[in-house]
């Protein structure tokens, strides 16, 4: 994880099988992040093929990817309360205080990662978006620039209609 790669698919698809079948999954579930390949996507399908139960909704969030890099790059986390700020669009810095804490950079949050992490995404990632298209599942919705609430309430109007 910490070189940008991804955890492998028997490891996540095991995981992800025993959360979907719980009973705190009874009533649905969101998955985010997941499938990250074709082969996760149709093992996936197998799984829920199985289980009686489809995919409904997937949401492609579409943020360019130099803004990606200045999330990642510049994300800082308070090592007590978790608070995150950015040093590109705060006036916090690594090292400033908050409340009890100070911020830090995770180790993984440099542009080699951020950059093998896009590249990896690209070759591995990209493909099951047509996957999803095929299947009439898809939704893609720009963003990045604005806050969370209005990507909130694409979403949210998307699935009430």
């Amino acid at each position: 994880m910490s070189s940008g790669k991804f955890v492998s698919d028997d490891i996540v698809l095991k995981l992800v099988s025993k959360k979907i079948t719980s009973s705190d999954c009874k009533n649905g579930f969101i998955l985010d992040g997941f499938p990250r390949n074709l082969s996760q996507a149709t093992s996936l399908d197998s799984l829920l093929n199985n289980l009686n139960l489809s995919i409904e909704y997937v949401f492609l969030i579409d943020v360019p990817a130099d803004l990606i890099i200045k999330r990642c790059v510049g994300r800082i986390t308070c090592n007590t309360c978790g608070k995150i700020e950015n040093e590109y669009f705060s006036d916090f810095r690594e090292g400033d205080k908050c409340g009890e804490g100070i911020f830090v950079k995770r180790a993984d949050d440099n542009e080699e990662t951020v950059s093998n992490r896009l590249k990896v995404y690209a070759e591995q990632t990209e493909p099951i978006i047509d996957f999803y298209k095929e299947k009439g599942v898809l939704h893609r919705i720009i963003g990045g620039e604005d806050g969370p609430q209005r990507l909130t309430d694409e979403i949210i109007t998307i699935i009430k209609n």
